[in-house]
């Protein structure tokens, strides 16, 4: 018999378009991430903390023996999501196994069945007005195009 995962509720807020202000975890998951990196002898690169122009998003690289991932920080709920790379559209990975075992602290790992995921009436179900007339103009085909946007 199939497993049914339940849908992943977006919180009211998470496109940035609620008026809510960026929250300031960025600089816990790139700690979170430094230790992962010792751990497989890398290094972070590529780092956009501040810059939230156009995007609601932080990302920064992480690389390292047997692992090259592109990290992403939903500025406004400690959401984070793995990719291959970081473009206007990602190509979502799963959590890659460096970062299992790991203290999450506030954070929620996604992993790439919920990034990839089609939005549905449960899922957004509890995001605001102005999201949801965001979310009418772009038209996200995937759960993560929400959490980690480039909508101006």
């Amino acid at each position: 018999m199939p497993v049914t995962v339940p849908p992943f509720i977006l919180p009211s807020g998470v496109t940035g378009f609620s008026g809510q202000k960026p929250h300031d975890l960025f600089k816990g998951l790139k700690a979170l991430s430094h230790e992962v990196a010792r751990s497989v002898h890398g290094a972070i690169t590529g780092s956009a903390a501040d810059d939230l122009v156009g995007r609601n998003f932080h990302s920064f690289r992480l690389e390292g023996r047997g692992l090259r991932v592109v990290i992403l920080l939903n500025a406004f709920h400690p959401l984070v999501g793995f990719a291959e790379t970081e473009a206007h559209e990602p190509i979502f990975a799963d959590i890659p196994d460096s970062f299992h075992g790991q203290n999450r602290g506030a954070f929620t790992f996604l992993g790439k069945e919920i990034l990839t995921s089609p939005p549905d009436h449960a899922s957004v179900r509890e995001l605001a007005s102005t999201e949801m007339e965001q979310m009418g103009y772009w038209r996200p085909r995937r759960l993560g195009d929400i959490i980690f946007n480039h909508w101006d």
